[in-house]
């Protein structure tokens, strides 16, 4: 579950909300399952998506995970997933790469370098993707 940083989540909720009892009726969760977020300082993933949805922000407000990102692995994964699908002479749409970026990055997050078996998934993924020609 990712860190969520209670702090922020306070704000907007004293920002937009004349008590917490208010964004819990608003966003369907209970009085105690606030608390209990506030407590373990932790939200389910999906929670986090609709907390960054509700409010209309990005995720990283929030996740605090998000923010600890290894730049350097994530130009590594990107740089060799795009050298897979022009390997394959597949496009393949931002979306999709970026989806495998993270999906590998989630997967390894402080590995040094990436195992040639991680790149395999994708390189498959590519091939059974429909063919669009560059």
């Amino acid at each position: 579950m990712p860190r969520l940083d209670t702090g922020a989540l306070e704000s907007f909720i004293k920002d937009r909300y004349p008590t917490q009892e208010d964004f819990c009726a608003q966003f369907g969760i209970t009085r105690g399952g606030l608390r209990k977020w506030f407590v373990q300082e932790q939200v389910p993933d999906d929670q986090m998506v609709k907390l960054a949805e509700h409010f209309d922000v990005r995720s990283h407000v929030f996740n605090i995970d998000a923010r600890d990102l290894d730049v350097e692995l994530v130009k590594e994964l990107l740089a060799k997933m795009e050298r897979a699908s022009n390997a394959a002479d597949v496009a393949v749409d931002e979306d999709a790469l970026w989806y495998w970026v993270g999906k590998l990055y989630r997967e390894n997050p402080r590995k040094k370098g990436v195992e040639s078996a991680d790149i395999i998934n994708f390189e498959d993924a590519i091939r059974l993707a429909p063919k669009v020609k560059r």
